[in-house]
Parts: C-alpha cells; structure tokens; sequence
C-alpha cells in the first residue's frame, strides 16, 4: 500500500535526499504542489492530472488537434446505429504488476466507475443521470481484447468524454482497491508506476518495464507513450524562483509551471531551453448570483464593464498572451469575430449600473492564491480597476489548496482563478455552466443558458454547434456571472540535455517520449 511520508525538507535538502543513483537516468522535474490524490477521477486538479496521466491511461484521449486518438485501446468500431462502440485493446498491454490487461479490467473499471459509491467526478456523464444525454445500457466483454460498449442512443461526445483528462476513466487492476471497495494505490497501465510519494517533497516513478506502446507515434495524449528513462522525480517547489535556481544550478531537468517573468530571463540563456504557448485553459472572475449583493444583474455587469482585459493579460502573462473574453480557444475550428465580442470597459456605464442596482458601496470580496501567479495578478489589476470604477473591491488571499475547497462548495462572493484545457468547448463549459441547487460549485445556472450548452453536447452537426456557442457566447456575457478573462500562457524551462520534449495544444506536460543525456 502506497502511503504518503509526511516529513518537510527544505527545497535543497529534498533534492539532496532525493537525488537519483548514478546508474539510472533519472528525469528531474519541478512542480509547484503536490498531488491531491492517487484516487484518479476522484480526486484531482491540475497537477495531479499532469502525474497521473503517466500511470493510468484510458481507452482514448485528446490528440493534438482536440479530436480523439488511441490510448489503451488501439482502435474501435461504430456500428450503423451509432449505439456500439467496440473498441480493441492495445496489443501486449500489462498492468503494473505484470499481469496482462484484459477487456475483463476494463469492465470491472468502467462497472467501477458507474458505481455511485465510487463516487467518480463524471459517472453522471454516462449512467443516463446527468445532463449530457448519454447512457452506457451495457458493457460486455467479446473476448479478451475486444470490447463492447452499447448507448442508449447515439451521442457525438461519447468518445471525447471517455477521453477527458480531468476525471480520467482509467482502466485499472482489481487490486487497486481492497476487498470493502476502499482506495489503495493505483495498478495502471501506463508507461510509468508510483514508487514513492514523499508528501511535500516529491513523488518518484519508476519505468513500467513491460510497457508496450502504440505503434502510432504520440499524439497529444494519443499514440505513443514509450518511457525512454529509468525515473521521473517531481520534486515539489511552489517558490518559482527556488525552481529556477534549482534549474540553472544543475539540480533540475524541467520546470514545470515556470513563472511566465522568469521565461523572458532564461530565454536565449546558454544550457536552458523555454518553451511556452497559449492553452484553452481559462483565467476567470467568479461571481456568485447567489450573494446578496452580486444577485443582481445589473451590479454583475457594472463589474464586467468596469474591467479592461487588455492589461490583465498583459500582467499576468509576461506579455505573452492575449485577452479573450470567451470559452472558444484561438486552436479551435470554432474560432472567430463572434467569440471575440466582449463588455468593453466603460466608467460612465458602470456609473449607470451602480445606480441601477441600488450600491452603496458594499464590499465585494475577491478570492486568490498566492501559488499560482496568473490569478493573483489578474487579482490585483481587477481590484485596482474595479476600485477606479467606484467598486470597494477587496482581496483575500488563500492558500491554493484552501482555494480549490472553497470553490467546490461555491461558499464565496467573487474568486479568481483558472479552468484547466478542455479538448472540446461544451466540456469547458461543462465546469462552470449548471443548475447551483443541484451543484454547489456550478456559478453560470440561468436555465436558458443551461439549456443550450446541453444541446451543444448532443448537436453533431458543426455549423449548428458553432451558432449555438455564438449565442452561449452572449448569453454568458449578459450573465456576468463567469468573466472569462484569457486563455492561460504556460511555460516549461528544461536543460539542454533533455530531448524529445514538446508542448502540444492542451499545455500539458508529458515526459513519455522524452530523454536525458549529457
């Protein structure tokens, strides 16, 4: 049983303590927190989804362009009625412990999964009891490498939210739970396993020696995942520029999540690689309509009106993004003049909306995190300009950790923070559009708004799903309840020793396919 070691070290005493042997090429990587969990589609954020996505895998995942690829399963079939998928696992495929994967894992994963006791972040995507309009009526087994899974009705999302990255449906060996059903670590099959996980510290992986990659080469979170080292070590360093000492010290090989200032400093630096690119991940200002206050429209939109974007991505980008006021990313086919329509800043009109909404200069209460740099820039420039409009803005600063709880339970007034990439637009909308009463981190829940993002998850049709976001678009902007602020920038900085590591659309890191070499 894997169990989390709870000890401090300092940063250069952890890296000390857990510096490789000289024998195994071993890839040391920065993050700035630790893991929430080991309990995939449980229990997550954006970091763990980074590490787990190099021990479990799922049937298919997101490639490049956002459609869908090959994981664990090398290839599927549709039948005419679009019900069944069957889909054929990767040829010579093991679990962790060695023992071969077979389609019986995958149900006993999936029936898992669907199970409410698991408690799994997306079951109701795909047990008939959400909203997405997909209902699995069936999982059965064809024979050791095939496998059916049969809908009650055709969906054109099925795939794409088998494949989501945030609540990952992996498939997993029986012996990753007890006997009464309770976590204990993960046997997945991915191309790395969990050998140590020192809470706060680092958590250390080891290659999956029987690993058996796809033929195809890697794809976004498709095709190949060869391991090409012994070790990956995520020293965990939420100070930037301890990591970037780390870094140009020799005492690091990567640097996840660099701070997008340091990025113009170590570019051009003699023995230092930067790579950064925009994601479709989104920096957001919540505002709860369930506040006394930001109940009303009109005080919503006085803030909305009362921001410039311009500059907020400016900050907290380095310079390196660009404001977009929608959920549509520049990589999207959607993409276009009518998702780059926003509430432009206007002082006389927040003046006229103030008055509408009867304010007296109660205080609105933002919430950020000192962790992640983007959000609590954007914090500033949004309290500084929504004071200069009249607004008695106030900032409270919270561990990220403390963040994240509070959102979930929407027990706040306003917060900044960032959405993760989605690999498909009614998936990002998926985290903040919904009924609050049902779903207390849900922030956007106006009915009419609801009711179009759900036929947007059940229109195929490419045109009638661009004129429907269109007009979620406006809606949305109207609302003023989630103001989508940019896209996020992110930022590796790496050694020139390391090879064969590449961004790709979603911005996620992935040291499959990667090298470590003098």
């Amino acid at each position: 049983m894997l169990r989390p070691t709870l000890r401090p070290l300092a940063v250069g005493a952890m890296l000390a303590f857990a510096s490789p042997a000289v024998a195994e090429d071993v890839l040391r990587i920065s993050i700035p927190s630790d893991i929430r969990s080991t309990n995939v589609g449980v229990s997550r954020d954006g970091v763990t989804d980074i590490l787990m996505a190099h021990v479990v895998e799922p049937l298919v995942a997101p490639r490049n362009n956002l459609e869908v690829g090959p994981a664990l399963a090398e290839s599927w079939t549709l039948s005419e009625d679009g019900r069944t998928y069957t889909f054929t696992l990767r040829a010579g495929a093991t679990f962790h412990n060695g023992a071969p994967v077979t389609t019986a894992e995958v149900k006993w994963s999936w029936d898992r999964m669907l199970d409410p006791e698991t408690k799994f972040l997306c079951r109701n995507w795909f047990d008939g009891t959400g909203v997405t309009g997909i209902h699995i009526q069936s999982i059965e087994p064809l024979d050791e490498r095939r496998i059916a899974f049969t809908l009650a009705a055709p969906h054109p999302l099925f795939l794409k939210r088998m494949g989501h990255i945030p609540c990952v449906s992996a498939v997993l060996h029986p012996d990753s739970v007890a006997a009464d059903g309770s976590w204990i670590a993960p046997i997945g099959t991915g191309p790395f396993s969990i050998s140590d996980w020192r809470k706060d510290q680092f958590i250390e992986m080891r290659r999956h020696e029987g690993y058996v990659p796809l033929a195809e080469a890697a794809d976004g979170y498709a095709g190949s995942r060869a391991p090409l080292v012994d070790k990956l070590l995520f020293n965990i360093i939420p100070d930037p520029a301890s990591a970037k000492m780390a870094l140009l010290a020799g005492d690091l090989d990567v640097i996840t999540a660099l701070d997008l200032d340091a990025a113009a400093e170590l570019q051009g630096m003699s023995g230092i690689q930067v790579d950064a690119s925009a994601t479709p991940g989104i920096e957001v200002l919540l505002l709860r309509n369930n506040d006394p206050l930001l109940k009303s429209r009109e005080m919503r939109q006085a803030i909305a009106y009362a921001l410039d974007r311009g500059p907020i991505a400016q900050l907290a980008t380095a310079g390196l993004g660009r404001p977009n006021p929608s959920f549509v990313p520049a990589q999207s086919i959607y993409a276009g003049p009518d998702f780059e329509q926003a509430l432009p800043q206007d002082l006389g009109k927040v003046r006229e909306l103030l008055s509408a909404a009867g304010y007296n200069g109660e205080p609105v209460t933002i919430l950020t995190n000192m962790t992640q740099a983007a959000d609590n820039k954007s914090a500033i420039m949004i309290q500084a300009m929504l004071q200069q409009a009249g607004i008695n803005a106030q900032l409270e600063v919270m561990e990220f950790a403390t963040q994240l709880q509070t959102q979930s339970k929407g027990t706040y007034q306003a917060m900044v923070m960032a959405f993760s990439a989605r690999p498909d637009e009614t998936l990002m909308l998926d985290v903040f559009v919904g009924d609050s009463a049902k779903r207390v981190n849900a922030v956007t829940d106006d009915p009419a708004i609801q009711e179009m993002v759900n036929r947007s998850g059940v229109t195929a049709d490419p045109e009638e799903r661009r004129a429907l976001f269109a007009q979620i678009h406006a809606a949305l902007l109207e609302d003023a309840t989630t103001i989508i602020l940019f896209n996020r920038v992110e930022a590796e900085g790496l050694s020139d020793k390391v090879s064969g590591y590449a961004r790709w659309s979603m911005g996620m890191p992935r040291f499959w396919g990667v090298r470590i070499g003098s």
